[in-house]
């Protein structure tokens, strides 16, 4: 190819962490004042072209040409619209590869002499590798710094090879994280089984007319002691006291009450007071079963 030629001068829009790729279609936000001129000035044009390059350091609010990576991609506008930010929003399509060999002007936007480059090939084939591989790393999760790389490759097995380290790699990263998701899917699902499991349970307890476990223990004690009809001087019924904490910490339990106990069977004065003794059905934690016994 001849190259003194296909040397060009067109304004330079710089982009950040990320790069565009011939025959890659890409849509833009521009709002840098610099990059805004050099857009509205190649659309007095009638090719409509830009150069396209990735900067070195996306910190870099003004960029020079020490700026750029040496190879950045001619491009044509193909749709220019002005948002109400005062920003330009802008679908541009990467056309060739291109090398920038000095800037001409840096004001009001820059420009630069540009040479075209030839596109990677090292054999003829039925289709177009160097399109496609094009269009899949424009679509791959990659960084500018490899991006760059494939873009400045002159072979196409060398780019096809690097494209493939980059699928592969990424691959790689998406088999972990869908492990790593369904690891955490099958976590959560054993939680909300066991909730589900719990609340039918519940449910159920409901419909036969238990109440939860516990309360279930603490009422019943509480109906046999009435029932028991322990009289005492003071004319109070032993109570005790049904919740220390809300829970039963102990599996037996002693029910005392103020002055001279009668006994519950004999109705007389100066016996012991009766035992209650709690047994537990849940690891002998509480209970449902009570019995008396006086003590001679």
């Amino acid at each position: 190819m001849n190259s003194e030629a296909t040397v060009l001068t067109l304004p330079i829009l710089p982009i950040k962490r990320t790069v565009l790729f011939p025959g890659v279609m890409m849509p833009l936000t521009i709002g840098r004042e610099r990059s805004m001129a050099a857009v509205n000035a190649a659309m007095k044009t009638e090719e409509k072209m830009i150069l396209v390059v990735a900067q070195r350091d996306p910190q870099t609010d003004e960029p020079g040409l020490a700026d750029l990576h040496p190879i950045g991609t001619k491009a044509i506008i193909r749709q220019v619209a002005q948002s109400p930010e005062g920003t330009i929003h802008a679908m541009v399509q990467g056309l060739d590869r291109v090398v920038l060999i000095e800037a001409e002007q840096t004001t009001p936007y820059m420009t630069a002499r540009v040479r075209a480059l030839d596109r990677p090939s090292d054999s003829s084939t039925e289709e177009d590798p160097v399109a496609l591989a094009y269009r899949i790393a424009s679509l791959v999760n990659l960084t500018v710094a490899e991006e760059q790389k494939l873009l400045e490759t002159s072979s196409t097995a060398e780019l096809l090879r690097g494209l493939y380290a980059a699928l592969s790699r990424e691959i790689q990263i998406l088999q972990v994280r869908d492990k790593i998701t369904s690891e955490a899917q099958a976590k959560i699902g054993k939680n909300q089984r066991e909730y589900i499991l719990r609340e039918q349970l519940k449910a159920i307890q409901q419909e036969l007319g238990e109440s939860d476990g516990e309360e279930h223990d603490i009422a019943h004690l509480k109906k046999q002691i009435q029932e028991a009809d322990l009289p005492t001087l003071s004319g109070k019924k032993p109570s005790g006291k049904w919740r220390a904490s809300g829970k039963c910490r102990r599996p037996r339990r002693t029910i005392r009450c103020s002055g001279p106990i009668w006994n519950s069977s004999s109705n007389c004065p100066g016996r012991k007071p009766p035992r209650i003794i709690w047994i537990s059905p849940r690891s002998g934690r509480c209970s449902k079963r009570i019995t008396t016994a006086s003590r001679k």
